[in-house]
Parts: C-alpha cells; sequence; structure tokens
C-alpha cells in the first residue's frame, strides 16, 4: 500500500486537473487545501530549510500585513488557489520519469550520441535537451547528466548545453512551471498565438547556442534496441494526444491538459508494459518522495505567491503600484529593457523571479506598454527564461549543479551571461517589432 504522503500528493494532482478541467472553483479550493496538508504533513517540514521555503514564509508575512492594514485577508487567502495548478502540472508531467527509467531509454541515446562526429555532439546534446524537455521538464537534465557528467572539455560544456536546450523548450513548450504561471496569468491568450513569435525566439536561441564550443566524450557504441525506441516514441504520442484531447476535446485548460497528459503516460505504462501492482506501487512511491523532496518548497512559494499577488490586486494596492510603476508600464523601449533585462539582473542577485512576476504580472498591462496581450505573454516568457538561465539559485542551475557536479554559479551566470544578454538585446527587437 502508498503511504499517506503518496495519497495526498497524488490526490492534490487529480483534484487539481478535476476541478480546472470542469472548471469548478470548490474543487480546485480543495485541491489547494489538500497542498497545504501534504505541506503540514512533511517530516520536519524540510521544504523551510531551503530557500524557496524561507522566502514563501516571508512572503506570507508581507501578504498579511498588505491586507491588515488595506483589504481583506479571507479574499487573500483564497487567491492560495492560484499558481497550485502549476504544482499539479509539475508533479504530473515527472510521472513520465517512471517509464523512461524503467524502459532504459537513457542507454538508447547514449548509443545514439556515440555514432554522432565529435564536432556535432554539442548540438545534438542541446538539440536532445530541447526535445525531451517539454515531456521530462527539469528531469531532462538528471536524465542526460547520468551518461554525459565529466565527458566534456571544457567541464561547463555539457550541462551549459543541457540547460540552453531546456531554455529553448521554456519558449514554445507549456510544460514548465513558470510557463503555467504565465498561463494563468494570461487566460485568454491563446497558445497558439504566441507560436510564431516563440519560433522566432527559437531561431535566435538556436544561433546563439551554437557559438559553444566544448568537446563531449561519447561512450562505447551500443546497438540500437527497437523495444526501448518503441516505447518512447509511444510515451511521445500518448502524452500529446491527451494534452490535444483534454484542450480541443474536453475543453479543459493548458494547465489541465498538460497535467493529464503526464498521468496517461504512466497509465500507458502500467496498463500495456507494466502489469505488476507491486513493482508499480513501488517506483511509484520511490518516485513520490523523490519529486515531493524537489518540488515542496517551491510549491510553499507558488501558493504563497498566490496569496501576494491576490492582496496586490486589492484596489487600494493596485493604485500603489500604477503610481510606483509607471516607469515599467508604458509604451517605449526602455519599459520592455527594464522588464527583460531587469528581472533576471534581480534573478542573478538571488530574487526569485516569482517575487518580481506576481508584483508586476497584472500590474504591466498589454495597453500601457502598447503591446498586443501574447507578445506580453512572450515577454514574461523570455524573462522567465532568462532568469532561470542565469540564476545561481534558480532550480534549473541547482539541478545542473547536482546533475553535473559543478557550481550553480559556473553553470548559470558564468556560462551565460553573454548568451543570456545578446537573447534578451534581440528580444526586446522582436517583441517590439512583432506589437
Amino acid at each position: 500500500m502508498p503511504n499517506v504522503t503518496v495519497i495526498v500528493v497524488w490526490g492534490f494532482c487529480l483534484l487539481s486537473v478535476l476541478g480546472e478541467s470542469i472548471h469548478s472553483m470548490i474543487v480546485q479550493h480543495f485541491a489547494c487545501a489538500l497542498l497545504i496538508v501534504v505541506l503540514a504533513i512533511t517530516p520536519g517540514w524540510r521544504w523551510v530549510r531551503r530557500g524557496s521555503g524561507k522566502l514563501a514564509l516571508a512572503i506570507v508575512a508581507v501578504a498579511l500585513l498588505l491586507t491588515w492594514q488595506h483589504g481583506s485577508i479571507y479574499e487573500a487567502l483564497l487567491g492560495t488557489v492560484r499558481y497550485t495548478p502549476v504544482i499539479a502540472l509539475l508533479l504530473c508531467v515527472s510521472l513520465i520519469r517512471i517509464p523512461v527509467k524503467a524502459s532504459e531509454l537513457d542507454i538508447t541515446l547514449s548509443g545514439l550520441l556515440s555514432r554522432v562526429g565529435p564536432s556535432s555532439r554539442v548540438r545534438l546534446v542541446t538539440a536532445t535537451a530541447a526535445s525531451l524537455a517539454p515531456i521530462l521538464n527539469l528531469g531532462t537534465i538528471a536524465f542526460l547528466g547520468t551518461f554525459l557528467r565529466g565527458k566534456s572539455i571544457p567541464e561547463t560544456g555539457a550541462p551549459v548545453a543541457v540547460t540552453r536546450g531546456v531554455g529553448m523548450a521554456m519558449l514554445w513548450a507549456p510544460t514548465f512551471a513558470p510557463i503555467a504561471l504565465v498561463m494563468t496569468a494570461f487566460p485568454n491568450v491563446v497558445w497558439t498565438s504566441t507560436l510564431p513569435i516563440a519560433a522566432t525566439l527559437v531561431t535566435v536561441s538556436i544561433v546563439l547556442s551554437a557559438r559553444l564550443s566544448a568537446a563531449i566524450e561519447a561512450g562505447q557504441t551500443v546497438s540500437l534496441r527497437l523495444d526501448r525506441l518503441w516505447v518512447g516514441g509511444a510515451l511521445v504520442a500518448i502524452v500529446a494526444g491527451t494534452a490535444v484531447a483534454f484542450r480541443n476535446i474536453a475543453g479543459a485548460n493548458i494547465t489541465a491538459s498538460v497535467s493529464a497528459s503526464g498521468i496517461s503516460g504512466l497509465l500507458f505504462w502500467v496498463i500495456i508494459i507494466e502489469k505488476r501492482k507491486g513493482y508499480f506501487v513501488s517506483k511509484l512511491t520511490e518516485h513520490t518522495q523523490q519529486i515531493w523532496e524537489a518540488v515542496s518548497a517551491e510549491a510553499a512559494l507558488f501558493t504563497a505567491s498566490g496569496f501576494l499577488a491576490t492582496a496586490l490586486q486589492q484596489p487600494y494596492w493596485t493604485e500603489r503600484l500604477h503610481e510606483f510603476l509607471g516607469f515599467v508600464n508604458e509604451p517605449t523601449w526602455m519599459s520592455m529593457a527594464w522588464l527583460i533585462l531587469g528581472v533576471p539582473a534581480l534573478a542573478v542577485i538571488g530574487i526569485h523571479p516569482v517575487v518580481p512576476f506576481s508584483i508586476l504580472v497584472h500590474a504591466v498591462t498589454a495597453d500601457n506598454l502598447g503591446v498586443a496581450p501574447p507578445v506580453l505573454y512572450m515577454t514574461w516568457v523570455v524573462i522567465w527564461m532568462l532568469s532561470l538561465l542565469v540564476s545561481p539559485a534558480s532550480a534549473l542551475n541547482i539541478s545542473a549543479s547536482s546533475s553535473f557536479g559543478i557550481s550553480t554559479w559556473e553553470i548559470g551566470f558564468q556560462a551565460n551571461w553573454r548568451y543570456g544578454l545578446a537573447f534578451g538585446l534581440a528580444a526586446i527587437l522582436i517583441l517590439h517589432q512583432w506589437s
């Protein structure tokens, strides 16, 4: 039998997907309550020891102070549900790791790398990361790190190629937690309307990433097993098909559709491939412990940020924000530059991007900035991508550091500040022209 944490975690996810799919706020609030329960029963409140957990408590204190002075604490508390579907998405997408690991797809990928010439390996690693990331999310880093750690010269070559590939995927794929946050803030922006802008930005990213110079050593050439490739192809088809069906047939929003696709990938593996109930329960329990340990602090942070964002949307604080943030809320090139370059600069010094995002996302409007809503949506996507690439405290670089054994500062700011600056300046031009 799965333990209590496993039951509550996936109970939260199922209720969250159901609530979003049938557009029921009551169900979503029950889901949010379960998330708070699982945070409360986490042994020793380990999530509090991490930076994101401490920041979550600070944000709750600030939100309480704001609502105590001007506003309704009850209304703000209802806002805790605002970003919790993003946590459900992150957890559900991670379920794909179970069949991927069980099917030994990493061995197949290592074999493919050994068949590619040394001059093309960095580009192949970047392309592989960009292709896997929409499915495996940040698990892509750990997945590729299993056979790339210590195999590049300089040693930052492979991890930087991987993180940049994940960054490229963020520009268009809705399966990342930060991008899901952006989607919740722009419910009227159709995801497909952002793809032309995303394609242009991805092209720029590919051109800039091509300048990355590193030698990657490949392992022994191994024979390719078609059964592993079949499982990988089937997983991709099932995941993509479920997302499309939920979105276009059931009418669910993007976050619920992507979350459902992660669950369907696991069910496909359980029903079609792995039918041993005991083995499945043990793997799910093991995976839940690992993924909850990894995301619990972010779960607390996103829940607290929903509380803060709702508090700031109350009339008194909305007026104060418009007065204070006038310099980034005007139809000028400088306003766009402040946003795209300023928020990542704050991330470099350790300020989590969710803080400025929660403050600015509803205060800076498309009309005041002089752009179309899809352009402002993509502006926030670019901001998140750059912030995660250059910040030594981002989940992206922390994951890369643990997977490759290199400091977050080396993988993040030192390796990416030139790339980030060039991409940011190009993004300012592209987004301004697109509007």
